[in-house]
């Protein structure tokens, strides 16, 4: 299989932030419900994902894209208890030190 052209995100849940978008970086946070990935608009979803906790149905997540050497990395960072709270940036600040 070759490379994707295009990644087609779609998260679902409240407060959804695009936090950094540039050629190389893109980087949201989300009170996620769940989120699915696709390589092109009329495609099936390739990766699909749930986040709940077992009081809430909306769990704080960020998701960064990250290309680099001609790959794209895709980094999630999560709670577990929906009651935490995740500082706006954190997955960021953990990549770049």
């Amino acid at each position: 299989p070759g490379s994707p052209q295009n990644i087609y995100l779609d998260l679902f849940g409240g407060s959804t932030h695009v936090l950094k978008k540039n050629d190389t970086i893109a980087y949201y946070c989300s009170r996620c419900r769940n989120f699915s990935i696709k390589f092109g608009v009329q495609q099936p979803v390739d990766i699909y994902g749930e986040c709940k906790s077992q009081t809430f149905s909306e769990v704080p997540i960020e998701i960064l894209f990250l290309k680099k050497d001609k790959k794209i990395y895709m980094l999630v960072l999560s709670a577990k208890n929906a009651n935490t709270v995740l500082k706006q940036g954190m997955l960021y600040s953990l990549l770049v030190k």
